[in-house]
C-alpha cells in the first residue's frame, strides 16, 4: 500500500507540474496573438488611408495617360522624396509581413509542440492508470486469495470440530477405562479362584518325586509340578458356570446382551415409606428420562422406557421388593428386550423413592457403573 501511496503522489505531482507548464504556454499564445492582432490593425489601418489618399488624387485626374506617361509618371513618383517614403514604408510593410509570418510559423510550431507534449503526457497518464489498474487488480487477486484461503481453513477448522465432537460422542474414555478395569479384576478374580482336578496317577508322580528327593522340594520341583498341572488337557472350575461373574459388585452392575438380566441390590435402607420405586440406566445425567437406555418402575407400570423409546410390552420389566426394611429389590428385564441391547460400558444408573407426602430420596446411585457386555450364543429361544 506504501508503494501504490508513493505512485499516486509522484502522479498527482506530475500533473501538477504538466498543469503549471500548459497554462505558462497558454499564456503565451495568447500574448503572441494579442501582438499579432493589434500589428494587422495597425497595418490594416495604414494601408486603407493610403488607399483613399491614392484614389482621392487618382480621382481628380481626367488626362488621358499614355504607357509612355504611365511610365515617366511611375519615374517620377519613385524619384520624388513622398515616393520614396512610400516605398519605404511598403517594403517596411514587407519586412513585418515576413515577420508575421514567421512568426506565425514559430507560433505553429510552438502549438505543435505543446501538443505533442500534451499528447506525450496523455499517453503517460494513460500508460501510469494501466500499471495502477494492473496493481489494484494484482492486490485485489492477492485478497481475494487470502479470503479464499482463510474461508477454507474456516471450513476445514469445522470439519475437523465436527470430527473431533463425533469421535468424543462415540468414545467415553472414562467409561472405557472403567470398563477395562472391571475386566482385569474379573479377570483376576477368576484366575484366583482357577482349581485343577489331579488323577491319581498325578498324585502319585508328585508323591514319588517328593520321596526322590528326600522330602525337600526344591524351586525346580516347584515349577516341574506347575508345568505338569497346567500341561494337562482338562482342568475344571470350582464354581458353577453362571457365577462366573455376578450381576452386582459392590457398586457395579454388569449384564449380558441377550440374557434375562435379574439385578439384586440389597443393602439400601428401609423403603417401606416409598409409594413408588424407580430405577433408570442412562448415557448421560443430563439425558431426559425420555432418553434413558432403562426405566423400570415397581408397580404395574413396569418397564416405562427401553433403548430411549417407550416399549409394546411392560411387564417385560419388573421391580420386585424383595425386603423393604432392608431395602431388598430385585430389578429383572426378560431377554425379550435384552436381545437387541447396546454393548457398552460405564452407564450410570441410580435408584429413587418416591412417597405421597412429597418426599423424594434418591437411594443408591452408580457412575459409570452400568456395564452392557456382549453374549456369545444370540439365540434366545
Amino acid at each position: 500500500m506504501l508503494v501504490i501511496q508513493s505512485l499516486v503522489s509522484d502522479v498527482d505531482s506530475q500533473i501538477t507540474l504538466d498543469a503549471a507548464t500548459l497554462s505558462d504556454l497558454v499564456s503565451q499564445a495568447s500574448d503572441i496573438q494579442s501582438a499579432l492582432d493589434s500589428q494587422f490593425v495597425w497595418k490594416s489601418a495604414f494601408l486603407s488611408d493610403m488607399n483613399s489618399d491614392l484614389s482621392s488624387q487618382i480621382g481628380g485626374i481626367t488626362a488621358g495617360v499614355t504607357a509612355s506617361d504611365m511610365s515617366d509618371i511611375a519615374s517620377r513618383v519613385w524619384a520624388d522624396t513622398i515616393g520614396a517614403r512610400v516605398d519605404s514604408r511598403i517594403l517596411v510593410v514587407q519586412s513585418n509581413l515576413s515577420d508575421d509570418e514567421s512568426q506565425l510559423d514559430l507560433n505553429a510550431s510552438l502549438i505543435s509542440d505543446v501538443d505533442s507534449q500534451l499528447t506525450v503526457t496523455t499517453a503517460s497518464l494513460s500508460d501510469l492508470h494501466s500499471d495502477m489498474s494492473s496493481q489494484f487488480d494484482g492486490i485485489s487477486g492477492m485478497i481475494s486469495d487470502v479470503d479464499s484461503q482463510m474461508t477454507l481453513d474456516t471450513a476445514t477448522l469445522s470439519v475437523l470440530a465436527s470430527l473431533v465432537s463425533d469421535i468424543d460422542s462415540q468414545v467415553n474414555l472414562g467409561a472405557t477405562s472403567n470398563y477395562l478395569s472391571q475386566i482385569h479384576s474379573d479377570l483376576a478374580s477368576g484366575i484366583g479362584n482357577v482349581s485343577v482336578t489331579l488323577t491319581a496317577s498325578d498324585i502319585s508322580d508328585i508323591a514319588s518325586a517328593v520321596a526322590a528327593a528326600g522330602g525337600n522340594v526344591s524351586a525346580s520341583d516347584m515349577s516341574d509340578i506347575a508345568s505338569r498341572v497346567w500341561a494337562m488337557a482338562t482342568r475344571t472350575l470350582t464354581q458353577g458356570a453362571a457365577s462366573v461373574e455376578a450381576a452386582v459388585s459392590g457398586s457395579t452392575i454388569t449384564v449380558y446382551r441377550g440374557t434375562t438380566w435379574s439385578i439384586s441390590l440389597t443393602g439400601l435402607g428401609s423403603i417401606a415409606t416409598y409409594d413408588t420405586i424407580y430405577f433408570s440406566v442412562k448415557e448421560n445425567v443430563s439425558d431426559s428420562d425420555n432418553d434413558a437406555i432403562l426405566r423400570v418402575k415397581d408397580d404395574a407400570s413396569g418397564l416405562l422406557r427401553w433403548q430411549k423409546a417407550a416399549v409394546d410390552t411392560a411387564t417385560n420389566g419388573v421391580i420386585t421388593i424383595d425386603d423393604a426394611g432392608a431395602g431388598d429389590i430385585t430389578i429383572t428385564v426378560l431377554e425379550a428386550e435384552t436381545a437387541n441391547a447396546v454393548v457398552h460400558g460405564g452407564y450410570y444408573y441410580d435408584v429413587k423413592g418416591v412417597d405421597d407426602n412429597g418426599q423424594v430420596d434418591l437411594i443408591s446411585f452408580g457412575s459409570q457403573a452400568f456395564n452392557v457386555r456382549a453374549d456369545i450364543t444370540r439365540a434366545i429361544t
